[in-house]
């Protein structure tokens, strides 16, 4: 006797996304949005450096704890962590 829930399995294909990187295309179930280009990725391409965002100047931020109050700082690209703390 056939399944009368077979029509599930095909409703479970089509949950997830496809990642936008070129070598990818794998369908991830919790994908990620890039805020910067807006393309969808996989964990592994999930970064602006994995998948090499053309758009990510400007929304790349780092941050470091202070190790005295544990503040978080951020980070500003390519000064000495010392003088940040300064």
């Amino acid at each position: 006797a056939a399944c009368p829930h077979r029509h599930h399995s095909r409703e479970r294909m089509d949950i997830g996304e496809h990642c936008s990187h070129p070598s990818c295309g794998r369908r991830d179930f919790l994908p990620f949005k890039c805020d910067a280009c807006d393309n969808t990725f996989c964990l592994e391409h999930r970064s602006y450096d994995a998948h090499e965002c053309a758009k990510a100047a400007g929304h790349d931020r780092k941050v470091i704890a202070c190790p005295v109050c544990l503040q978080r700082v951020p980070l500003v690209t390519g000064e000495d962590v010392n003088v940040t703390f300064e």
